[in-house]
């Protein structure tokens, strides 16, 4: 395609005000196109140099030269963000602030105890403490050479030195964050929460916590005896004075004790076999705890403050007591404020004290006293999860190294910021945090600036940062003349609480209108537009002061920001759920926005997603309100293909019934009652803040039963855990192995694809608790379960409830049950007399009744049936313990022998009941199963009341099991009362405790999968985890973010054929070696992809295996495939019924020393020791072997003299690396003669080589293969051999094709021989591999591939390609394709900490990794209406970006491919008499009119007013005016129709094409080669509505979401559409003439500047994405 590089007049004017930067600060002089262009490439270069930590090779500049080459042309762009920003100061600055390095030598607080920045590596990974006093996953990162500070710090009497990097990020008391350069005297530092040191409380701790604080009490105070010969025999502690009251701590657990005469009444306790030693790093922690606890109260200081004994400090001379204790006193929460080392003269000498003074517990920051510059240093960094900082020793706590949720202040900060930054941005709006003001303001008053532009040209700068006071009512807010103050203004508006009465927004210190946003390049418009939001933000807050915001307020809040913006608008996209709470508002809200009063409304798309497909009906009803609000919003969004496409999507919402239980902090609660707040989830027994449930609307919904009796209800969509396989891990205890747990791989399932077997995981809350606790709450529980079992609970008014008690145990139990009643509180039940226990002496029972037990069991059983009421699942734990003990008590059993195992038992005929049952057991951490039907219904023989027994009817009856490990949690948790069942329980977990037990597996087994018709369904947002505990089943919540692991990777192991040699992989990283990638030698560079990855073992029937991680890319077809296909690991198994085998190849190998006398070294290794060579036979004396040959014996020779290095040729035998770097005839030779040393022939014809090391024969398969020659590796069995039997497992690698092999003795022309036996590599086998594993790869461009092991598989933000302008030219377009892909993820090495942003931001970047390698022009290229050819560009896309994420070691992009809206890039790469189609659109019309919005402060304006370009007013905002700019398209895709325009027929050309046919261009679009989604508006007329709604429904599944908008009538003027302006109009061509003619030149590379603006807001060339 020839075409002319001049840009049109249009492109010229788009690039000179969108992407050109000014040169100086008063933007009178610009760069040049030229110039530009260079700037973006030093940005690329930047990027990919920080990335990769070295400067460009000369062929990774020739790809920047080759890029800037396409650029430079206009084939492809780099993001307009980039064309604007990069390679300039601000956005430099932005990258690099914030890292928050500290020297290697900062100590801060991790699970293991204390850590310095010099115990680790870069990357290792670390669990921290953070601010909030959470754990969270953390990674070391080293930060290099940085500029420092010293901070000198006080606390009351307390002081302290830090040195920190000045850019380091500190937290301050108000939760404000500062960087170290910015700190003032006088700020106060946070400090870390009380994590609860002194909640341990020694009674109430398990018995292992106990014996641990006994061991450290004597590590304290305690001695050791030793005997003669200096071997530790036992220790002993004397407890002197006061610590006398300690012993019964001692003797309960069963330590002897004795009061020695000359010990003065103290006692002495005799600790047997413990040895005074400090716990390990690898103990549990709650033990060290304990431990510490031991110590500190046998050596340490003690005061009481605060209500309570805390510890002040601890002296000890022992080096590694004092390390013992500054590494784990501030894991749990008692920091260290003063650690010294004191001489003490002594009389044996200077003895060194370390004094530690420890925290109170009291609430006292950390205040800084001075800030002094300091000596750079190289420095690391903790980047923690979510929280975002880590805690000192000392207790301070410091910060660590774009679609939203708006929920939280923090969201609103980043929104707006993100806006001023020039990003769209997407919010969907979540109700339960942000509230609005404490009382309703009673007046705003606005100061505005009076600065004026003398003012700034005379230098007058006013301050940066917000200042915000209260007094005597009057809340002020003075607004700082940044961008970062007017984002921190926002969040003290939408946090503050002050009861004010009047509230003053202060902006005189903003800058004049007009003036040049330095950096930035765009022009100020002053304090105008937020004097005009944040007041209406403010009454939007004080109108729901003392209520929680609702989405249509949020929304507004959302919309105001937009308006704060400078001169250009915002691209703002609203997002909420179909049926959810304020939709229909939420989805009219623009309608007649300018007749309303909420012309801010306009500033957003609203889309309404759609998590379940609608019915015709439905979206019949759904496009009727789109064509009745204006034609274009609400949009509809596929919720569920947005998921399958990006799993992170944050809209999405698989659902649960309202019935369904969900564990809580709080207790267990239906989804019905959680419907108004957040709450927090319980998930394996830890908190997770959640979001109030929602309703989705009704769906369908199925029930999934288990083997063990656990039930949910929920939709299809909705995904559950699932167990997909687990490996055994084992330890050495006492000389014996014995298990030590699980490796246990897990898959989200949807439940609708769930089969029958699979293994749902189900929630483990051991240890956790809830409610009120004690055992009177413990106790009435009790009461209730022994009614529920034994007892009877009546109608009101027909008879007291009673506890009935059977056998040798009935009077006891009953005498407890008794006091228990009569102590019951009388706030919690009506008083009443209570009847004594009664004896029936003819059925030998005892009973207690009483009007207390019947109040008490009314709120919790249903009276004659005695079915659980909700209300009893929702009391504490304790009272729920109580409940099941005493059902136990009454129904159940403990059963079985310890030989042949025990369980415990509760049967009943209330299956409902038992299912409850079940859920509390599991709350408790206790697994079950239920047995439905155990017993049969019918007569059985059962007691008559009379001492005889009677045949009664019964019901059928299910028994409910807890078994294994699970026991001991029962008997820890639960426990009986009755005192023989007790017995037999309390034996069993004894038993337990000394000798390995089956471990519960807390999974269960699906049975089936049934349809449960329709429901309303709810769900929320849990954060971190993304799942909770639901009926026992950990389910998903609406929204997860995926993160990779490296994706096409093998183990270190993994052993590379190069072409000098062979290497392990890990061995490798970082040095550029040549391997096979199927047709020649490739040069790469391996590196490191994760350091724990799950992988699979994928063996082969040549007896090879490799280690990849799931996503790794195997070629393969089975034997009915015409081609090989590209499968990843994970699905090989399912792939086809029929066996695979991987893509063959040979290696070429052409290089390589010669080796002499090889076929003699191969018959050394298999024959030879030390200096001589065994030859046994006539037949091998007769080979041609170099040396002296020797005749020992009828049948023995010897050979001597051996002209090579023996030392070297013995090493083979172990290692066969230095083979690999022989030539090929050398290797061939030397595995010629190994052969004939230690093979033989099949009957076939093959060549087997035996050997009994597996390390040895798998590497000389692997030679055999550089060789070019197939082999297998086969493992001997057990048979007997020749010899008897075999004392050790052997090995051969056998050699079907033999006829290039050299062997004498052999037979390697054997006429049997079969060259094509063996040629396909079968996979035969696909398994979990135990445990995590590190993972490698390397980034091969060419083919994408390489020789893993023995098999060849494959290796492991915005830019766009004009498509039109390389038609003719496919192969120019894949290169170009994949050049701009490789920039486009170069784009992702950005760190997004700014100080402002939640660090959550980069977080997600960092793992993600989302590009948008796009098109433009599509309706243009030649291939538009080929699938294979948009597939073909999707593959190249994909390359590109995975070819980069693997050169840098990064993680793959985990979307790629896009087709954006791309106005502005469109119309600024378009070319003189060529103009592009925006992304995927035709235009409206060939000939059109742009009203182009531009700030009015822009110098461009007049130049194009002087020009003849028409210029007016903005109707929407007196800051801009509308430009005409004059477009004309090429004639195709156009129909020429007459029409009435101004009371004229005239001949114009107009897109026609139909709606459906633009949905189908976008459908083939999206299956083809869009991984996110493509954007298209869609222009429709109202008649095709019905249309639109049957291709809705029928091609659901292929749709994600896009714009509509009413077809331009070119009949009709902007008057007639109720608009105040049309941002494109369709003219005909003498209309367009008469205008276009007469416009004169117009200068755009002189000295006259102008701003930035998004052209696209402004709709050029009919696409108005945002409205």
């Amino acid at each position: 395609m020839s075409l002319s590089l001049q840009p049109s007049i249009r492109a010229q004017i788009i690039e000179r005000r969108t992407y050109l930067r000014p040169l100086n600060d008063a933007g009178t002089l610009f760069e040049t196109p030229e110039q530009a262009l260079q700037r973006q490439m030093a940005h690329q270069r930047w990027l990919w140099t920080r990335a990769q930590g070295r400067p460009l090779s000369p062929a990774q500049e020739d790809e920047l030269t080759e890029l800037a080459s396409l650029i430079r042309q206009r084939k492809v762009t780099l993001s307009g963000r980039t064309r604007w920003l990069g390679g300039t100061e601000t956005a430099m600055r932005r990258e690099s602030a914030n890292f928050n390095p500290l020297p290697v030598t900062t100590e801060f607080v991790t699970d293991k105890g204390v850590r310095q920045f010099s115990n680790f590596k870069d990357g290792d990974e670390v669990v921290a403490l953070t601010h909030l006093g959470n754990w969270k996953p953390a990674r070391v990162l080293k930060a290099g050479l940085r500029k420092m500070v010293k901070l000198s710090l006080r606390r009351h009497r307390s002081v302290d030195t830090i040195r920190s990097s000045a850019d380091h990020t500190w937290i301050l008391s108000d939760g404000s964050r500062v960087l170290a350069e910015d700190l003032k005297i006088g700020d106060k530092l946070h400090v870390s929460p009380d994590t609860k040191f002194y909640g341990w409380d020694f009674d109430n701790a398990p018995v292992d916590e106990r014996m641990w604080w006994c061991y450290g009490f004597v590590y304290g105070d305690g001695s050791c005896n030793y005997l003669k010969d200096g071997r530790f025999s036992s220790s002993m502690v004397r407890l002197c004075g006061p610590k006398a009251d300690l012993l019964p701590r001692f003797t309960n657990l069963g330590f002897d004790h004795s009061y020695p005469p000359s010990a003065k009444d103290d006692p002495y306790v005799y600790t047997g076999k413990y040895e005074k030693t400090l716990p390990q790093e690898s103990d549990d922690p709650r033990l060290i705890h304990a431990f510490l606890r031991g110590y500190l109260d046998a050596d340490g200081n003690k005061a009481y403050r605060h209500g309570q004994t805390q510890y002040t400090g601890i002296s000890c001379s022992d080096v590694h007591a004092a390390a013992f204790i500054a590494t784990w006193a501030p894991r749990f929460g008692l920091y260290v404020l003063k650690h010294e080392v004191k001489a003490l003269a002594t009389n044996f000498g200077v003895r060194h004290s370390h004094e530690f003074s420890f925290t109170n517990g009291q609430v006292k920051l950390w205040a800084v006293e001075s800030i002094e510059a300091a000596e750079d240093e190289e420095c690391w960094c903790l980047t923690v999860e979510d929280d975002h900082s880590f805690v000192l020793p000392n207790g301070i706590v410091t910060g660590n190294c774009s679609f939203k949720n708006f929920k939280t202040v923090h969201d609103g900060v980043d929104l707006l910021w993100l806006l001023l930054q020039g990003c769209g941005v997407g919010a969907r709006p979540v109700i339960g945090i942000l509230n609005g003001f404490s009382r309703p303001i009673d007046e705003v008053e606005v100061i505005r600036s009076e600065l004026t532009m003398e003012d700034w040209n005379a230098g007058y700068r006013a301050s940066p940062d917000n200042e915000e006071t209260f007094h005597d009512g009057v809340w002020t807010i003075k607004i700082g003349d940044s961008a970062e103050a007017w984002a921190k203004a926002l969040g003290k508006l939408l946090a503050g609480k002050f009861p004010a009465r009047k509230l003053v927004l202060d902006l005189r210190r903003i800058r004049p209108a007009g003036v040049r946003l330095k950096g930035y390049g765009w022009i100020s418009s002053g304090d105008a537009k937020i004097a005009i939001a944040f007041p209406a933000i403010a009454k939007i807050m004080s109108e729901q002061a003392g209520k929680l915001l609702t989405r249509i307020n949020l929304l507004d809040i959302f919309n105001w920001m937009a308006e704060i913006l400078t001169s250009r608008r915002a691209a703002e996209l609203g997002l909420l759920e179909w049926q959810s709470p304020e939709w229909e508002e939420f989805a009219l809200a623009k309608r007649d926005y300018w007749a309303t009063g909420n012309n801010h409304r306009r500033l957003s798309n609203n889309t309404i997603l759609f998590n379940s497909k609608p019915t015709r009906r439905q979206l019949k009803s759904f496009i009727d309100m789109m064509i009745a609000g204006g034609g274009s919003d609400p949009g509809l969004a596929n919720g569920i293909e947005a998921l399958r496409r990006a799993p992170y999507f944050s809209g999405f919402n698989p659902c649960v019934t309202s019935d369904t239980w969900i564990l809580t902090r709080e207790g267990p609660r239906q989804v019905s009652q959680l419907l108004d707040a957040p709450f927090d989830a319980i998930v394996h027994g830890r908190p997770y803040q959640a979001t109030a449930f929602w309703s989705t609307g009704t769906k369908q919904t199925v029930k999934i039963t288990t083997d063990r009796g656990y039930e949910i209800r929920l939709t299809p969509d909705h995904k559950l855990l699932v167990e997909k396989g687990r490996a055994a891990k084992r330890e050495t205890v006492d000389g014996s192995r014995r298990l030590a747990g699980w490796d246990v791989a897990t898959e989200w399932v949807e439940a609708g694809k769930l089969q029958v077997g699979d293994k749902l995981v189900l929630g483990d809350n051991d240890g956790f608790s809830w409610g009120r606790t004690g055992i009177e709450e413990f106790d009435m529980g009790w009461l209730v379960g022994e009614v529920l079992g034994d007892g009877g609970h009546g109608e009101p008014g027909s008879y007291h409830s009673y506890a009935r008690f059977w056998g040798s145990n009935a009077k006891e139990m009953a005498d407890r049950a008794y006091g228990i009643v009569e102590s019951l509180p009388l706030n919690y039940v009506q008083p009443s007399l209570s009847k004594a226990p009664v004896n029936n002496s003819i059925n030998k029972t005892w009973q207690v009744m009483s009007k207390r037990l019947t109040d008490l069991c009314g709120r919790f059983l249903v009276p004659g049936s005695k079915s659980i009421l909700p209300e009893l699942e929702r009391q504490s734990s304790d009272f729920v313990a109580g409940f099941l003990r005493g059902w136990f008590d009454a129904d159940g059993s403990v059963q079985g022998t310890i030989e042949k195992g025990r369980s415990v038992r509760l049967t009943s005929a209330d299956h409902a009941n038992l299912i409850i049952a079940q859920r509390m057991l599991a709350r408790l951490g206790i697994g079950s199963t239920i047995y439905s039907g155990r017993h049969a219904a019918g007569q059985r023989q059962m007691p008559d009341g009379k001492g005889g027994l009677a045949l009664y009817e019964c019901r059928e009856t299910h028994e409910l099991v807890v078994a294994r490990s699970s026991i001991t949690r029962f008997h820890f948790r639960i426990g009986f009362y009755d005192p023989d069942k007790e017995e037999k329980l309390s034996a069993f977990a004894d038993h337990q405790s000394h000798k390995p037990v089956y471990k519960d597996r807390m999974t269960a087994e699906v049975v089936s999968v049934k349809e449960a018709g329709e429901a309303e369904v709810f769900d929320c947002t849990v954060d971190e985890v993304h799942c909770f505990d639901a009926n026992g089943i950990i389910a998903h919540n609406c929204a997860e973010i995926l993160l990779g692991d490296g994706s096409f990777c093998v183990h270190g192991d993994t052993k590379l054929i190069t072409r000098s040699g062979v290497t392990r992989i890990e061995d490798a990283v970082g040095k550029p070696i040549e391997i096979w990638n199927g047709k020649r030698w490739a040069e790469v560079i391996p590196f490191q992809t994760s350091k724990a990855s799950k992988l699979l073992r994928v063996r082969f029937s040549d007896g090879s295996f490799l280690d990849v991680t799931e996503n790794h890319r195997f070629f393969v077809r089975d034997r009915f495939g015409a081609e090989y296909e590209e499968v990843l690991a994970k699905n090989l198994s399912a792939h086809s019924k029929y066996q695979l085998h991987t893509e063959p190849f040979t290696i070429s190998h052409d290089r390589g020393e010669d080796l002499e006398h090889a076929y003699t070294i191969g018959f050394y290794v298999g024959d030879g020791s030390g200096k001589k060579l065994d030859v046994y036979g006539e037949a091998k004396a007769a080979l041609p072997l170099a040396g002296d040959l020797r005749q020992e014996s009828e049948k023995e020779w010897v050979i001597t003299g051996l002209p090579f290095d023996w030392r070297a040729a013995m090493l083979l035998k172990g290692d066969l690396t230095p083979a690999f770097s022989w030539s090929r005839a050398s290797i061939i030779d030397f595995v010629s003669g190994l052969a004939d040393a230690d093979g033989s022939n099949t009957a076939h014809g093959a060549i087997r080589i035996y050997q009994g090391n597996e390390t040895f024969c798998r590497d000389l398969q692997l030679l055999l293969t550089k060789a070019g020659i197939r082999s297998s590796v086969n493992f001997m069995t057990d048979k007997p051999s020749n010899f008897g039997e075999r004392l050790k497992p052997m090995w051969y690698v056998q050699i079907t094709d033999v006829r290039e092999l050299r062997t004498h003795r052999l037979k390697h022309d054997y006429a049997g021989g079969k060259s094509g036996k063996g040629k396909w590599q079968n996979i035969t086998s696909v398994e979990p591999l135990p445990g995590l594993h590190p993972a490698f790869c390397f980034s091969e461009p060419e083919t994408t591939k390489g020789v893993f092991g023995n098999s060849l598989t494959g290796q492991c933000n915005l830019v766009e390609t004009v498509l039109p302008y390389f038609n003719g030219d496919e192969e120019g377009l894949h290169r170009a394709h994949y050049l701009v892909a490789r920039a486009c993820y170069r784009q992702t090495c950005v760190n997004l900490h700014d100080g402002i942003l939640q660090a959550s931001w980069h977080e997600l970047n960092e793992f993600l990794r989302l590009t948008g390698s796009g098109v433009t022009g599509v309706v243009d290229w030649e291939f538009v209406n080929e699938p294979e050819a948009w597939r073909d560009l999707r593959k190249v896309a994909r390359r590109g970006v995975d070819s980069m994420a693997f050169e840098l070691g990064l993680p793959l992009s985990q979307l790629n491919s896009t087709v954006k809206p791309s106005g502005t890039q469109s119309k600024a790469n378009s070319l003189a008499g060529f103009e592009i189609k925006e992304g995927m659109h035709n235009a409206l019309g060939r000939y059109i009119f742009n009203n182009v919005d531009f700030s009015q402060h822009d110098p461009l304006v007049p130049k194009l007013e002087a020009a003849g370009f028409h210029v007016r007013s903005n109707p929407y905002d007196a800051q801009n005016v509308l430009v005409r700019l004059p477009v004309e398209y090429g004639p195709a895709g156009f129909t020429k129709t007459r029409m009435q325009i101004s009371g004229r027929e005239r001949e114009v050309e107009v897109n026609l094409e139909s709606a459906t046919a633009q949905l189908d261009r976008y459908k083939m679009v999206m299956d083809n080669y869009v991984d996110h989604n493509a954007s298209i508006t869609v222009s429709y007329d109202k008649e095709e509505a019905g249309e639109i709604v049957d291709w809705l429904a029928d091609n659901w599944s292929h749709y994600v979401g896009v714009s509509f908008l009413f077809r331009n009538d070119p009949t009709k003027t902007a008057e007639d559409l109720g608009h105040r302006y049309l941002p494109q109009e369709v003219v005909d061509a003498e209309t367009y003439h008469a205008y276009a003619d007469t416009l004169r030149g117009i200068d755009l590379l002189s000295d006259t500047g102008e701003q930035m603006i998004d052209v696209e807001d402004g709709c050029l060339g009919g696409i108005c994405p945002v409205r």
